[in-house]
């Protein structure tokens, strides 16, 4: 594999810059199907998240995409989307003004 996964819990959010990707894996990843919905891997600070637990506004926090998980709710909700990530693949989502990223989202469905 050509990135390295890390738990969510590790990143520091402040450390993102305009122009970063954020691929997160929810639930257990399948291997064999990382590489074609993410890859081509080409660089090494490809950020790869797992979690377990997580809504949209929980994320976009963690991320300092808002400065808390109430301000990302309330900005989420006045925009009419779902706080709970779907199944399967999505993405890229872009997200901020002053620093925007793109997050890919993958919840795995449990076979």
């Amino acid at each position: 594999m050509g990135f390295q996964l890390r738990n969510l819990e590790d990143l520091d959010g402040g450390t993102l810059k305009q122009g970063d990707e954020v691929n997160l894996i929810l639930g257990a990843p399948i291997g064999d199907l990382i590489d074609p919905l993410f890859g081509p891997f080409e660089e090494e600070e490809d950020i790869f998240l797992a979690a377990d637990d997580l809504n949209w506004p929980r994320l976009l926090a963690k991320l300092q995409c808002f400065p808390s998980i109430s301000q990302a709710a309330k900005n989420w909700k006045a925009q009419k989307r779902n706080p709970e990530f779907e199944p399967g693949f999505s993405g890229p989502l872009s997200v901020g003004k002053a620093r925007k990223i793109r997050i890919w989202v993958w919840k795995v469905v449990p076979e």
